[in-house]
């Protein structure tokens, strides 16, 4: 225990640097333990005589700001001068309000300390913290304590990012409680029940007493890559058997294709229009077809970036793309009513199955003629109606009598002279049958015209155009438009800058677009095959 009066050498005074007795008092507590562990026996100062300056982290931030009173000012009028500062108002739980608050005292006596200047050694101002945790009635190793977690909290607190919180809430689910969450979003899923963040938690708490909150459980959330926005799913895809069964089908013969070295293409349309723009800017905030009325002169000053048309007249652009580049002579924009010698096929207003037959007369060749030589043409298309114009026309139940008899004996069946429509009918299902169903013996026109010239036809699955690379082409394309384009611009001023765009693109641009439809079929065909691997154990499991 040190005496009442300690020793305290201050090495900046020159000639007067010596040893003097100074009251313990006097001293902050970390003055205090160095003094005690000092083999010296004295404690070094070297800041004259203001001990109450000589502080570290945790202790009086006076000794970052250097402030002398006048020496013509009394100490009353200083007193009398004294102003406050704005502090943080204390929020979140019971230790973080308590620790703000303890902050907030600390902040407020060292301002006043401040600017008490050397008027405050001789006041209880000449330790601060010892001030404080008289005020509060607390040890001032807590006030200390508490200073210094509030900085250290704040350091991390800054350092944190949005996804480094959300990850930090995950981590306090272990892998059991994660399961619970996502099966029970699974659940709403299948019943089509929405449900709220709080919604959410109130029905974890009773599953299994979800221990944490509201804000927490929706930060978990978002670390589990759940999101609230617009609801996009399409049941169809994966509810719809023929569907599925599509899908797997699509996906084996891509890969047996691309084992095989195929040269793969893919061709789809889309749309523009006139005008075309970006539909975000930055325009006031408060401006609405209200006040812009109350304006008075609409052009001085400007009410903000006229709103991007997405009505009108449009055009249809159509395109194949290949492995390394936007096949050129496939690039068509058609415009309604524009001559035809201005276009590749005269589409006029809309497209249609004759129209989509004579564009593909035009590019099929031209698709045979950029193959590499040795590797098999291959084009992939979607399902749309106008791509499946058939060769002939096959029979329904409801198809009379003549068209079932002309189409059994154009296959070589024979049926009696007196068949009703009903057994007529029977005899024609059965003859599919036998030729692997309706579907198998449908022949399609672009079909048969492509295998003439050794192009092979592929047809994306319904819902599925995430396999297409055009579809991210498309994208590529109208944010281009959209960046370049101005709200005054025609159609023809549009299609003319697609047109250039797509003839312009580069294969690093394309490679990507490959590369990324790959990813989304190794994914697929991932789960597909853990699919078949839990059937396989479950069958072997049923057989024991």
């Amino acid at each position: 225990m040190l005496p009442p009066n300690v020793k305290v050498r201050f090495t900046n005074l020159g000639l007067a640097s010596s040893t003097r007795l100074w009251p313990r008092e006097m001293l902050s507590l970390k003055q205090i333990n160095d003094l005690e562990k000092s083999p010296l026996g004295f404690l070094l100062i070297n800041n004259g005589t203001d001990v109450s300056t000589q502080t570290e982290l945790g202790t009086s931030t006076s000794s970052q700001t250097s402030y002398e009173t006048p020496l013509h000012e009394s100490f009353y009028e200083v007193v009398t001068q004294l102003n406050t500062v704005e502090v943080k108002k204390p929020t979140g739980n019971s230790q973080a309000r308590l620790m703000q608050m303890i902050k907030n005292i600390v902040t407020q006596l060292d301002n006043f300390k401040i600017q008490l200047g050397t008027f405050a050694r001789f006041t209880v101002f000449r330790n601060i913290n010892k001030l404080a945790s008289s005020f509060l009635g607390i040890a001032e190793t807590t006030v200390i304590r508490f200073n210094k977690k509030m900085e250290v909290d704040n350091q991390v607190k800054r350092s944190q990012t949005r996804k480094m919180r959300n990850e930090t809430a995950l981590k306090l689910l272990d892998s059991d409680e994660r399961k619970i969450i996502t099966d029970h979003i699974q659940k709403c899923y299948i019943d089509d029940s929405n449900f709220s963040i709080q919604s959410l938690h109130a029905d974890l708490q009773n599953l299994y007493d979800y221990p944490y909150s509201a804000s927490t459980l929706y930060r978990q959330l978002k670390a589990m890559r759940y999101s609230y926005k617009l609801k996009t799913y399409n049941p169809f895809s994966t509810t719809r058997d023929e569907i599925v069964n599509w899908r797997a089908r699509y996906l084996r013969m891509m890969e047996e294709l691309r084992q095989q070295g195929a040269f793969i293409c893919y061709y789809d349309e889309t749309w523009i229009y006139h005008g075309m723009t970006k539909t975000r800017g930055w325009n006031p905030t408060d401006t609405n077809p209200y006040l812009i009325a109350n304006m008075g002169d609409l052009k001085k000053p400007r009410p903000g970036f006229a709103a991007s048309s997405d009505k009108g007249q449009r055009a249809i652009v159509l395109a194949v793309v290949t492995e390394a580049e936007v096949l050129p002579g496939s690039v068509d924009i058609v415009i309604p009513n524009r001559h035809p010698s201005e276009i590749l096929v005269d589409y006029h207003q809309y497209m249609s199955s004759d129209l989509y037959i004579e564009y593909m007369k035009k590019v099929l060749p031209q698709i045979v003629a950029a193959t590499p030589k040795g590797r098999q043409p291959t084009l992939v298309i979607d399902n749309a109606t106008i791509h499946n114009t058939l060769v002939d026309k096959l029979p329904t139940k409801s198809s009379k009598k003549a068209e079932l008899r002309a189409f059994l004996e154009k296959h070589n069946v024979d049926c009696a002279v007196d068949a009703t429509n009903l057994q007529l009918w029977e005899e024609v299902k059965a003859l599919m049958e036998t030729r692997g169903g309706r579907d198998a013996m449908k022949r399609y026109y672009v079909d048969e015209y492509a295998e003439s010239l050794g192009v092979k036809i592929v047809r994306l699955p319904p819902y599925h155009c995430q396999f297409s690379p055009i579809e991210l082409v498309w994208n590529q394309l109208k944010t281009h438009l959209r960046s370049a384009g101005k709200t005054t611009d025609k159609l023809e001023v549009v299609a003319e800058r697609a047109k250039t765009w797509l003839k312009n693109t580069n294969e690093s641009q394309i490679a990507w677009t490959y590369e990324h439809i790959l990813e989304i079929e190794e994914g697929i065909k991932l789960v597909m095959d853990e699919d078949e691997e839990t059937w396989e154990w479950n069958d072997d499991e049923s057989d024991m």
